[in-house]
């Protein structure tokens, strides 16, 4: 950890009235674990940000859901749950765990869609449409399935 320089602990000093260290390093501050926990919870509080307990995640995963709907991609979602995490005043849980409710809301709105999918097209229909996507195409022999699954060179209309 990187010393904390001497002019700010002399006008700390200054300020509580009390000699300064010498030396002093961010470190040291944190020896006893536990500083850095009320530290933290110190500033949790002043900013006014609440834990996120059971409810607030049913609720980020209501919304997440509903996002998904027009939100493709997991980047998306979890910039949408990060928003809506700071404007309902929680504090951020960690990146993974946003990223798992966000896989988990693309995943029941693709289930979503499968199920309606199901319900409107015969059977028939939909092994079609599989063997349709299976055929090679044209100009470079990639299947259907394959093209549309590429990413375009460019985000121009044409392209897309």
């Amino acid at each position: 950890m990187e010393i904390v320089p001497p002019a700010v602990l002399e006008h700390l000093g200054r300020q509580i009235g009390i000699p300064p260290p010498r030396v002093a390093s961010i470190r040291a501050f944190y020896r006893r674990r536990r500083t850095l926990f009320d530290h933290q919870e110190s500033s949790r509080k002043a900013l006014g940000r609440g834990p996120l307990n059971d409810h607030a995640e049913r609720g980020l995963t209501a919304y997440l859901r509903r996002e998904a709907a027009t939100a493709y991609d997991v980047t998306e979602l979890m910039t949408r749950a990060r928003t809506w995490l700071v404007g309902k005043h929680y504090v951020l849980p960690r990146e993974r765990d946003i990223r798992r409710q966000a896989v988990a809301a693309r995943r029941h709105q693709e289930q979503r869609l499968f199920s309606a999918i199901e319900v409107a097209a015969p059977l028939s229909a939909r092994q079609d449409w599989l063997a349709k996507l299976a055929e090679p195409r044209e100009p470079d022999q990639t299947t259907h399935l394959e093209w549309l699954s590429a990413t375009p060179a460019t985000l121009s209309a044409r392209a897309l």
